[in-house]
């Protein structure tokens, strides 16, 4: 499953695709969900665009969103502080 509860919130587990013709959100295989950006993997833009992204996709700000782990990997880990597994679970399913 591509949530895992976390003593802070929920960890997301990330696939990343940059370099799409648009941003979007679709549910992966395996244990991660799939997001598709349009930034390229350049100087940390595609993941600045992925807090944003998701951060809108959740309603949150982008603040309460972390990269833990894969900075520099297509695969990442996303904490979101402050939400429980069953909410974000609903938001990304929406």
């Amino acid at each position: 499953m591509y949530l895992r509860d976390h003593t802070d919130g929920v960890v997301i587990l990330v696939r990343v695709r940059p370099g799409a013709s648009r941003n979007a959100l679709s549910t992966g295989t395996g244990d991660r969900i799939v997001v598709k950006l349009t930034a390229p993997p350049v100087e940390g833009r595609a993941n600045k665009d992925l807090l944003k992204f998701l951060g809108k996709k959740l309603g949150v700000p982008s603040s309460s969103l972390t990269i833990i782990s894969g900075y520099q990997s297509r695969d990442k880990a996303v904490l979101v502080r402050g939400m429980d597994s069953a909410a974000a679970r609903e938001r990304v399913e929406a």
